[in-house]
């Protein structure tokens, strides 16, 4: 449905200028979408499935992002960025309470084997003649030794557990605003867009914003003839950066 539309086979369905449909019950909708993969769709001016069983929004260099996305529920619902967060938030958490308890466990070992050690001396002090009292210290000065020994042990631990969970903390942050920048160009990209007439250029900037990331993009086309136009573009924010090219030909 549509100027130069058209579906090849059964099942297929092409709806938009230049549309095309050419996998088995694939569907294509929008200007220039093509679905080529079998049971694929292509969604949007310009989108792009190749994969079987594949929904695409856009195509490399031109892609879009799903916005009011609901929180998933089955195993195979989509996640969102808010899921993704609070599952962040629940594993801090869960790591947070798991240091606290093995932190208490061990002072209460601490202490415990502390006062054994305490009360052991303490009998063998009452039972023991003078003589043997030099012995006995020096099994004190032993089980002080090997209790320093523990809480010395213990400590690194602690760290080693306070690293990870620093270092996790560190990556999902990073993870974060790359998303945002990854948005924020996306959105930069296909503000800077045109279709020039025939033997013209079109020169286009745009820019682009992302849960506080910042991008600018800008493209260039030649429309040589009617039916054949090439385009470069590029898009940055901050260290990430998307160059893409392209060509149509129609028909």
């Amino acid at each position: 449905m549509g100027v130069n539309s058209k579906a090849n086979l059964e099942g297929g369905i092409a709806v938009g200028v230049g549309t095309e449909s050419t996998g088995l019950n694939a569907i294509a909708i929008g200007q220039a979408a093509k679905a080529e993969g079998l049971s694929s769709v292509a969604l949007g001016a310009g989108a792009v499935a190749t994969e079987a069983n594949t929904v695409s929004l856009g195509v490399v260099g031109s892609e879009r992002k799903i916005v009011n996305l609901a929180a998933g529920v089955a195993d195979t619902d989509g996640v969102n960025v808010s899921q993704l967060k609070q599952s962040a938030a629940d594993t801090l958490t869960a790591a947070n309470q798991y240091t606290d308890e093995q932190a208490d466990a061990t002072l209460v070992e601490a202490n415990t084997y502390a006062d054994t050690v305490a009360g052991d001396t303490l009998v063998a002090a009452n039972q023991y003649t003078d003589q043997q009292v030099n012995q006995l210290s020096g099994l004190a000065n032993a089980a002080s030794a090997d209790l320093a020994q523990f809480k010395a042990e213990a400590n690194d631990r602690f760290a080693n557990v306070e690293g990870r969970l620093n270092r996790m903390d560190d990556a999902l942050h990073a993870m974060d605003r790359r998303i945002s920048r990854q948005g924020a160009m996306a959105g930069a990209m296909a503000q800077s867009l045109g279709m020039p007439d025939v033997g013209s250029n079109y020169l286009g900037a745009g820019m682009g914003w992302s849960e506080g990331e910042n991008a600018f993009a800008a493209s260039f086309r030649r429309r040589f003839t009617e039916h054949f136009t090439a385009s470069v573009g590029a898009s940055r924010s901050g260290d990430e950066s998307v160059v893409a090219v392209g060509a149509g030909i129609t028909w």
